[in-house]
């Protein structure tokens, strides 16, 4: 077994087998076939099977920062759609690791900041929710989603006269 173990699991394979284990994961935690995915598991060039792919021919390419690069938001659109799992299942408090997990390796994306943000917020810890949407608000100052969650979170802390300031924003824009 362990001379089994040594021949898959070498330091350079490790970034092959780990996209099939977390994919063999999402789909089998997933209750609707791939076919079946909610809209919200998808966005632009969001889908698991295409940064697969581009992570794949980046690495026959020999562009190994960008196979890393699509390999890490395979990983993360993955742990999104296992948090969307247990959120759904009525579990909000057990989906904020998989999010902020996902949010450290895809740190530039907003809708997934803004999902952790509203999952701290929905759980109750909001200094978290707070920061994740502070964050997304920094990297984005005129994005309405970012305002609006900035805001309720805000709402919710009873930092009245912040929370109206950022909704009001979020209808401006």
């Amino acid at each position: 077994m362990v001379r089994m173990m040594d021949r898959f699991w070498k330091p350079r394979q490790a970034v092959f087998i780990l996209p099939y284990l977390l994919l063999c994961v999402a789909l089998t935690t997933n209750p609707l076939s791939a076919a079946q995915a909610t809209p919200d598991d998808h966005s632009p060039k969001d889908t698991m099977g295409e940064h697969y792919e581009a992570a794949h021919a980046a690495l026959a390419a020999k562009e190994f920062y960008r196979a890393e690069s699509e390999y890490k938001s395979f990983i993360s659109v993955a742990l999104r759609r296992l948090a969307s799992r247990r959120a759904a299942s009525g579990e909000l408090a057990r989906s904020v690791p998989w999010l902020e997990e996902a949010t450290t390796l895809t740190p530039d994306d907003i809708d997934l900041r803004l999902d952790y943000a509203g999952a701290c917020r929905g759980s109750g810890d909001f200094p978290r929710a707070k920061a994740a949407a502070e964050k997304a608000l920094a990297s984005q100052p005129n994005n309405a989603k970012v305002h609006l969650e900035l805001g309720r979170t805000l709402s919710q802390m009873g930092e009245d006269v912040s929370a109206t300031m950022h909704l009001e924003r979020a209808v401006a824009i």
